[in-house]
């Protein structure tokens, strides 16, 4: 019963046991989900997509939600460890690679997703990476390497914090010394709105 907001968790279900004291402050995977997958159909012209993700609760929910709105477009699926430890993903490259297909979706988080876009590099593979809002960190870039990692996609039900208004980045970067993350503005938003009611 104690009231609790969370500006990042797009799990559907979490909106779904009738908890009175349970908000969010972004959209949900039945919106994510969807616009990433028309992204891959609609932009890159993808008609086959390969599909993982990291058996999370946040991973596994937006890749279900991407491959319900492509259907027999995924040409292939798979899962990685839940764990964050997994470093060797020569299985699901092997996959994505026999499968044909043009892009590849990860429900995940950036160190995995860009472990997985170097090794999909390594091997040849030269289709577009598609990831949610948990590779929108510098990490993957850094997991992938820059030249593996150009051309990758990241989607959010969020705008950049960058692009926060008035003064919210300087005042963040000055607070805290460091640069605003993806849901630092939702967040002190989600918070004020909180603390109003």
């Amino acid at each position: 019963g104690i009231p609790n907001i969370t500006p990042s968790a797009t799990r559907v279900s979490l909106s779904s046991h009738g908890w009175t004291g349970f908000h969010r402050a972004v959209a949900n995977d039945d919106n994510q989900g969807p616009a990433a997958a028309a992204y891959m159909k609609d932009v890159l012209k993808a008609s086959k997509v390969f599909v993982a993700d990291d058996q999370s609760a946040y991973g596994a929910g937006l890749a279900d939600a991407v491959k319900k709105t492509l259907g027999s477009a995924v040409v292939g699926t798979d899962n990685t460890a839940a764990d964050g430890k997994q470093t060797d993903f020569s299985s699901t490259v092997q996959k994505v690679v026999s499968s044909g297909a043009t892009a590849f979706f990860y429900g995940g988080y950036y160190q995995n997703a860009g472990l997985l876009r170097k090794q999909l590099t390594s091997a040849g593979w030269k289709g577009v990476q598609v990831g949610g809002d948990g590779v929108d960190d510098p990490g993957f870039a850094k997991a992938a390497g820059n030249e593996a990692a150009a051309g990758s996609i990241v989607t959010c039900p969020c705008s950049p914090a960058s692009k926060a208004g008035g003064t919210f980045v300087a005042d963040y970067k000055k607070k805290w010394n460091v640069d605003a993350g993806t849901y630092s503005d939702v967040a002190f938003d989600a918070a004020n709105i909180f603390l109003k009611g």
